[in-house]
């Protein structure tokens, strides 16, 4: 297991955006209530969520080459619950629940054992692992655990613990991102997401591949009227798709749109747009930390130090759902010569 060593000189602000209005959407619950409790006390429209074995018979024809994406980002989404402690204890402990998403995994070489354990990196939101409400209290990050293949009440699941948070994204610290590192001694489980890794980026690669051929030549049924813009958008290039952990229960899927442009936070490097979307997809309590899978988005990979993909952030006053910094690829035309 591998013990948080939180730097000194860590002190985040935390701003769950860059506006003055927002709501986070990670699930704070007292220990010994259930995750179904907090959903029947939820306003959204529950049934509208998709089960995970259900997402591709809901995909519109267009968008069946996403079936085994989506079914790779699924595998790769996790449950996140961290318990928070009072000092002196007391009665009223409770667990922050939020959802993760898989970007890598290694095999490692414990010499004090001497044994050969897993590593799982897990990109989330910044307010899942550190919420406001735990401020003057005790975040128990060694006994936090992810639950993996959680995508029914009967699922056969995984779970790796001890959560050591990395350093990414520092100098952007505003922009509600984060990962960390979490441990298992199934070397078969690492092996097995590892596949699915590998497999997720042949895909990404493909669905890219896809929404630059709609671009160059939409069909009239590709082709919509945005309900905010008199503008004409090809209906590939605003589908997203959401797999989140709604109030720590099974995963489930929710698919929408984008709305309105994407927001450039930060310049960083050359070919590299730091940047977050909005989206309409259906989100609860819960949800923040999930994976959002943007078609078209042109994404400049998984690794933490060049760049990540968006997590689910929180919603506007208005309802917009807004994700997390992320990074962008810019492609730069050729000049002829």
């Amino acid at each position: 297991m591998i013990v948080l060593k939180r730097p000194s000189d860590w002190t985040r602000e935390i701003s769950l955006f860059k506006y003055s209005t927002g709501q986070s959407e990670a699930e704070i619950r007292e220990v010994g209530k259930q995750w179904k409790e907090s959903e029947e006390k939820c306003t959204n429209p529950h049934k509208d969520y998709i089960e995970i074995k259900d997402m591709s018979s809901k995909l519109e024809p267009q968008f069946k080459i996403l079936e085994t994406l989506l079914e790779l980002i699924a595998k790769l989404t996790v449950r996140i619950k961290i318990p928070i402690e009072t000092k002196p204890p007391s009665a009223n402990r409770e667990s922050v629940f939020g959802t993760g998403f898989i970007p890598r995994v290694r095999r490692q070489w414990d010499k004090t054992e001497p044994k050969e354990y897993g590593v799982i990196t897990v990109s989330t939101v910044h307010h899942v692992i550190s919420p406001d409400s735990a401020k003057g209290k005790t975040i128990d990050y060694e006994n936090a655990t992810i639950k993996i293949n959680f995508d029914s009440v009967d699922a056969q699941v995984e779970r790796a613990t001890g959560f050591t948070i990395l350093e990414s994204d520092k100098d952007i610290n505003t922009y509600d991102w984060c990962s960390f590192e979490c441990t298992t001694d199934d070397l078969n489980l690492i092996d097995t997401l590892s596949e699915h890794i590998s497999s997720l980026e042949v895909e990404q690669k493909k669905a890219y591949e896809f929404y630059k051929a709609s671009q160059k030549a939409p069909t009239t049924s590709d082709v919509h009227t945005d309900d905010d813009s008199s503008e004409q958008t090809s209906h590939s290039a605003d589908f997203v798709a959401v797999i989140s952990h709604p109030h720590g229960g099974p995963k489930k899927g929710s698919f929408g749109r984008t709305r309105a442009t994407k927001e450039i936070l930060k310049q960083v490097r050359d070919q590299q747009e730091w940047c977050c979307y909005f989206h309409d997809a259906l989100t609860c309590a819960g949800s923040s930390g999930s994976p959002v899978f943007i078609l078209g988005q042109p994404l400049c990979g998984y690794g933490y130090w060049f760049g990540h993909p968006h997590n689910h952030s929180g919603k506007r006053a208005d309802g917009m759902k807004v994700t997390s910094i992320g990074v962008d690829h810019v492609e730069t035309a050729l000049t002829p010569q």
